[in-house]
């Protein structure tokens, strides 16, 4: 059944009395509205939140890039779409969401990066993700995740961070950095 055939079949349906429930109405939203989650994947140090800050969030500078020795992020982090700036730390263990408006750089880099391996393991264990909502109308359609290396040497964020929500992307984009286009 494609997309006309099925908006077709509810409107008969509702012709008869029949009430779409939530996610009925919800998946007749997103035929008409699709909306992607795009996964950026890649070694540490490829510039995976250097590309999401400056072509997703117009260079804003609150994605904390690392510093070339040690990886940064251990949390995955969502820039999706919101009517003003926001940040959401959306914890594992049914804590609630904490909302932030505003935030800073520093503020996602305290819940997205941790200098040290223990650190990181910890902040991974703890938080889902973090999502970022921005005012960018080019984040109507995508949710764009950034996300650690995928050759982290710390597993637990790996396992808990990166595989995970790698799982629930609609795509992948892999980065590379270009001189390793030279080896091909």
């Amino acid at each position: 059944m494609n997309a006309n055939e099925l908006k077709t079949a509810v409107k008969t349906a509702k012709a008869t009395g029949w009430q779409p429930n939530a996610e009925v109405n919800a998946a007749l939203q997103s035929i008409d509205s699709p909306h992607y989650k795009v996964f950026l994947a890649g070694k540490f140090q490829v510039g995976k939140s250097l590309l999401a800050d400056k072509v997703y969030l117009n260079g804003h500078g609150i994605l904390r890039s690392g510093n070339g020795a040690i990886a940064m992020t251990c949390v995955v982090t969502e820039l999706t779409y919101g009517e003003k700036p926001e940040m959401v730390v959306v914890y594992k263990d049914g804590t609630p969401d904490l909302v932030l408006t505003n935030p800073t750089d520093s503020d996602v880099a305290k819940y997205t990066t941790a200098a040290t391996e223990d650190d990181r393991s910890a902040l991974s264990r703890k938080i889902e993700k973090v999502v970022l909502k921005e005012p960018i109308k080019e984040l109507r359609s995508y949710t764009i995740v950034d996300s650690p290396g995928i050759d982290d040497k710390n597993d637990v964020v790996l396992r808990e961070s990166t595989l995970p929500q790698i799982s629930k992307a609609d795509a992948v984009v892999f980065l590379i950095k270009l001189r390793q286009l030279d080896k091909i």
